[in-house]
Protein backbone atom coordinates (compact mmCIF):
# COMPACT_ATOMS: atom_id res chain seq x y z
CA UNK A 1 0.00 0.00 0.00
CA UNK A 2 1.25 3.50 -1.04
CA UNK A 3 0.10 7.25 0.55
CA UNK A 4 1.34 10.32 0.42
CA UNK A 5 1.47 13.22 2.66
CA UNK A 6 -1.52 13.72 5.61
CA UNK A 7 -4.91 13.62 2.99
CA UNK A 8 -7.50 14.51 4.88
CA UNK A 9 -10.39 13.61 2.35
CA UNK A 10 -9.68 15.84 -0.65
CA UNK A 11 -7.05 17.77 0.89
CA UNK A 12 -3.28 17.30 1.97
CA UNK A 13 -2.67 18.94 4.74
CA UNK A 14 0.84 20.29 6.56
CA UNK A 15 2.58 20.87 2.99
CA UNK A 16 6.52 21.23 3.41
CA UNK A 17 5.97 20.23 7.02
CA UNK A 18 7.13 16.44 7.49
CA UNK A 19 6.93 16.61 11.53
CA UNK A 20 3.22 17.13 10.99
CA UNK A 21 2.34 15.14 8.28
CA UNK A 22 3.97 11.89 9.49
CA UNK A 23 1.37 11.00 12.39
CA UNK A 24 -1.43 11.99 9.64
CA UNK A 25 0.33 9.22 7.22
CA UNK A 26 0.08 6.80 9.87
CA UNK A 27 -3.44 7.74 10.99
CA UNK A 28 -4.03 7.22 7.03
CA UNK A 29 -2.31 3.37 6.87
CA UNK A 30 -3.86 2.90 10.14
CA UNK A 31 -7.79 3.45 8.67
CA UNK A 32 -6.96 1.04 5.76
CA UNK A 33 -5.95 -1.55 8.18
CA UNK A 34 -9.01 -0.96 10.11
CA UNK A 35 -10.91 -1.39 7.33
CA UNK A 36 -9.15 -4.55 6.15
CA UNK A 37 -9.76 -5.94 9.46
CA UNK A 38 -13.30 -5.82 9.25
CA UNK A 39 -13.06 -8.31 6.66
CA UNK A 40 -10.32 -10.60 8.17
CA UNK A 41 -10.08 -13.12 10.64
CA UNK A 42 -6.24 -12.59 10.94
CA UNK A 43 -6.39 -8.79 12.39
CA UNK A 44 -3.29 -6.39 11.72
CA UNK A 45 -1.64 -3.30 13.61
CA UNK A 46 0.61 -0.44 12.53
CA UNK A 47 3.55 -2.50 14.77
CA UNK A 48 2.61 -5.78 12.51
CA UNK A 49 3.92 -4.09 9.16
CA UNK A 50 7.62 -3.03 7.54
CA UNK A 51 7.98 0.18 6.79
CA UNK A 52 9.66 1.60 3.98
CA UNK A 53 9.76 5.65 3.91
CA UNK A 54 11.28 7.38 1.65
CA UNK A 55 12.05 11.12 2.43
CA UNK A 56 12.69 13.54 -0.39
CA UNK A 57 15.05 16.17 1.49
CA UNK A 58 17.81 15.05 3.33
CA UNK A 59 17.31 17.65 5.88
CA UNK A 60 13.63 15.78 7.09
CA UNK A 61 15.31 12.66 8.01
CA UNK A 62 15.69 13.50 11.81
CA UNK A 63 11.84 14.66 12.00
CA UNK A 64 10.63 12.08 9.70
CA UNK A 65 12.79 9.20 11.97
CA UNK A 66 11.29 10.76 15.40
CA UNK A 67 7.69 10.84 13.55
CA UNK A 68 8.29 7.56 12.73
CA UNK A 69 8.95 6.05 15.89
CA UNK A 70 7.17 7.34 18.46
CA UNK A 71 3.70 5.81 17.80
CA UNK A 72 5.65 2.69 16.62
CA UNK A 73 6.78 -0.13 18.79
CA UNK A 74 10.91 -0.09 19.02
CA UNK A 75 10.81 -3.72 16.98
CA UNK A 76 9.17 -2.36 13.80
CA UNK A 77 11.11 -2.41 10.75
CA UNK A 78 11.56 1.09 9.21
CA UNK A 79 13.75 1.47 6.45
CA UNK A 80 14.37 5.33 5.53
CA UNK A 81 15.17 5.79 2.03
CA UNK A 82 15.90 9.73 0.44
CA UNK A 83 14.38 9.57 -2.87
CA UNK A 84 12.67 12.13 -5.23
CA UNK A 85 9.95 11.37 -5.58
CA UNK A 86 7.01 12.54 -7.75
CA UNK A 87 5.60 14.68 -5.42
CA UNK A 88 7.51 16.97 -2.59
CA UNK A 89 5.95 15.01 -0.02
CA UNK A 90 6.99 11.90 1.61
CA UNK A 91 5.41 8.64 0.24
CA UNK A 92 4.93 5.75 1.84
CA UNK A 93 5.19 2.19 1.54
CA UNK A 94 4.71 -1.07 3.77
CA UNK A 95 4.49 -4.76 3.48
CA UNK A 96 2.71 -7.25 5.81
CA UNK A 97 5.35 -8.92 8.13
CA UNK A 98 7.07 -11.84 6.39
CA UNK A 99 6.11 -10.89 2.83
CA UNK A 100 10.32 -11.37 1.34
CA UNK A 101 9.12 -9.20 -1.80
CA UNK A 102 10.48 -5.60 -1.95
Amino acid sequence: MSGTASIVGCETLHSGDVSAQTPGDLTNIDALLDEANRMSDRPLFLDDLKFKVYVRRVSDFAATMRGCRLPLDSSTTIVYLQADVCREVCWWRSRQTGDSRS
